[in-house]
């Protein structure tokens, strides 16, 4: 991740380089090119790209600028699709260059022609209008503030926005307690009330003091699916396989993989292998993985020639590691363990480029009550006439119900049945959950310090309920992809990845999500998607060609270390300091009394709660620790933490 900064009216603004100079140099890591900065009319912008994305635009790092038209680009990322662009626009097959021919030729509607990783800053010195956006699953990412005299802050960290001292500090509770429900922050919210971010697939115009916002991207429907499963398989594996290819290191040098031995991660291996000669590296974190899952894994890397890795991990290696590790989070979040020590270890094999499996589940893993909704729908069409609000209560109401009831029918014959039931009720109130959870809104809320105004607090079902209601579509399968696609519940961990790897100086690839991928995969029936019993059956019939039936076969594998068994034990000492009464106090966020009985009930029993419950509120104090309190002057990172 290259860091881009700018400030957009500065006429209004006082010592602007050396904001941004300090902005990038908070966001930068190490092997980087050095901060170049630029003022230009009313804008003052500045970069450091890394070691790995150096422009061919301008092979010292500099700041890209079209002197005959007056604009400027920041490019954090790369295009793949350049040589074909530029054939069209008539330029050099430069990423920069084309951008900016787009941009001159088609305005915003330029975003719609690109296929890539990107997030960019232009600033039109003779019209004094900035335009920023990202891509369309928002890989790399993008902040900003806007002033109420107007002048625009945006950078590609929130701390980097934070070293501008005018940005207001104050942390935003009700974008908390989605978090602590959802374990991510939902776009375009932050921590911070006075910081947003351009959520994926959007764009942001700045102009005379004003900005706009908008998305060039929403998930596409098709009312006509597409039902052939041979042609299907055979497209998905085309698609997969340019993915795979086009993401590979622009010099000879030799691809990684995280490799956790499953369908997702063995399937581009497998393609990798069959595209490419180079020598490939896979990386597995092996705590929480059996022994049949170790020589499986091992098995097929040896099956396929990799120059293969395992990581073992501590909780006593995981404190040493976690300040670089929330150092790296463009926002809280409580997982991505194995991105981070992944990407380290690829860095000590000197692979610069590192492929993931993450990506299929938005669009090849349905909800396997989804089928029942229609039939449910109908049988409680009674309900349709009440208000809105009462239908909310009433569905929260049998949620309640079947939720406290549920150790009287777990083990009975109407199990899957009152599953069913209940799933629909949290479908029909708007909670499409990507963590899970042992909290609920109304418990959330009485977390936080009775100081607190919480009237008016939107839960995070509501968000969703937004995208269900102003969905064009009736299909549930179709609503269900487009409410994770388009508030962003997978694409909170994929910038996340990429910050990490950035800070081990290895570019992170994530193939499954192709935008071309993406949009056939959502034009295929839900039947092609769930068959006997299993998700993913177009990854898994191509696994069935490219690896083998075992493989295809496989149940779901990821990287599971025990991470419930570290908190209750050797983070516990660590956890008690963070949140302790006094540093919970001091913050002002939590209620300690309501706060510690959760700890307290996790440590006597560690299944009575996901360990993401209470892992999220550490998390969430460490970030600010490390973000939000330094000083603007301040741009080491900071050494103290717990």
């Amino acid at each position: 991740m290259s860091a881009i900064a700018a400030i957009a009216g500065i006429d209004r603004f006082e010592g602007a380089e050396e904001v941004v100079r300090r902005m990038v140099e908070v966001i930068s890591f190490s092997g980087s090119l050095g901060t170049k900065l630029r003022t230009i009319g009313n804008a003052c912008l500045g970069q450091n790209l890394q070691l790995y994305d150096r422009s061919p635009a301008d092979h010292e790092g500099g700041i890209f600028t079209q002197q005959e038209t007056g604009l400027t680009i920041l490019l954090d990322g790369e295009l793949y699709n350049t040589a074909e662009l530029s054939a069209e626009l008539g330029c050099r097959d430069i990423d920069e260059l084309v951008i900016l021919e787009a941009y001159l030729k088609s305005g915003k509607d330029c975003l719609e022609k690109f296929r890539g990783t990107f997030s960019f800053i232009v600033w039109d010195s003779k019209d004094s209008v900035l335009f920023a956006a990202r891509d369309f699953f928002g890989e790399k990412p993008l902040y900003y503030n806007i002033s109420p005299e107007g002048t625009l802050t945006i950078a590609s960290a929130v701390r980097g926005i934070l070293r501008n001292g005018n940005v207001p500090r104050e942390i935003d509770f009700e974008a908390v307690s989605h978090y602590l429900y959802e374990k991510a922050f939902i776009l375009p919210d932050t921590p911070v009330k006075s910081v947003k971010s351009v959520v994926n697939g959007g764009w942001l115009e700045w102009r005379a003091g004003r900005v706009e916002t908008g998305r060039y991207w929403t998930p596409p429907y098709f009312p006509e699916k597409i039902d052939d499963p041979e042609y299907a398989v055979r497209k998905y594996r085309d698609l997969l396989l340019e993915a795979i290819a086009k993401r590979l290191p622009k010099d000879s040098s030799s691809p990684g993989i995280l490799y956790s031995g499953g369908t997702d991660s063995s399937l581009i291996l497998a393609m990798m292998k069959h595209i490419t000669d180079r020598k490939i590296s896979t990386f597995s974190l092996i705590d929480g993985m059996g022994e049949e899952d170790l020589e499986y894994s091992r098995a097929l890397s040896e099956r396929f020639g990799t120059k293969h890795a395992e990581i073992s991990i501590s909780a006593e290696s995981l404190m040493e590691s976690l300040p670089d590790l929330v150092w790296t989070y463009g926002t809280p979040g409580v997982a991505l363990l194995h991105g981070f020590l992944g990407t380290r270890e690829a860095h000590a094999h000197d692979v610069t480029v590192a492929y993931t499996g993450l990506g299929v589940e938005p669009t090849l893993e349905p909800l396997w009550y989804l089928p029942y909704i229609n039939i449910l729908e109908k049988v409680f069409s009674p309900f349709r006439p009440l208000s809105e609000r009462s239908r909310e209560n009433i569905y929260d109401f049998i949620c309640m119900i079947l939720r406290n009831s549920g150790s009287k029918w777990e083990a009975g014959k109407h199990r899957r049945a009152v599953s069913i039931l209940y799933y629909y009720f949290m479908y029909k109130r708007g909670h499409f959950r990507w963590y899970s959870t042992g909290l609920y809104p109304d418990q959330i809320k009485k977390l936080f310090s009775k100081r607190i105004d919480k009237s008016g607090w939107q839960i995070a079902a509501d968000g969703y309920r937004s995208v269900y209601r102003d969905c064009p579509v009736s299909d549930p399968h179709d609503i269900n992809n487009r409410v994770f696609l388009s508030k962003g519940l997978t694409f909170n961990a994929v910038p996340k990845f990429e910050s990490a790897a950035a800070f081990n100086n290895v570019l992170m690839r994530f193939p499954y999500l192709d935008q071309d991928l993406t949009d056939f995969a959502l034009s295929v029936s839900y039947d092609l998607k769930y068959r006997n019993g299993q998700n993913k059956f177009l990854v898994r019939e191509n696994c069935r060609a490219f690896v083998s039936d075992e493989c295809a076969d496989l149940g779901k594998k990821a990287f599971k270390p025990p991470f419930g068994g570290w908190v209750a034990g050797g983070l516990w000492p660590m956890i008690e300091k963070v949140i302790s009464r006094e540093a919970v106090e001091k913050r002002g966020i939590f209620d300690y009394d309501a706060l510690w009985p959760l700890y307290e009930r996790f440590r006597k029993d560690p299944s009575s709660l996901p360990w993401a419950d209470v892992w999220a509120p550490v998390t969430l104090e460490l970030w600010l620790r490390m973000h939000l309190d330094p000083a603007p002057g301040d741009t080491s990172i900071p050494s103290e933490i717990f």
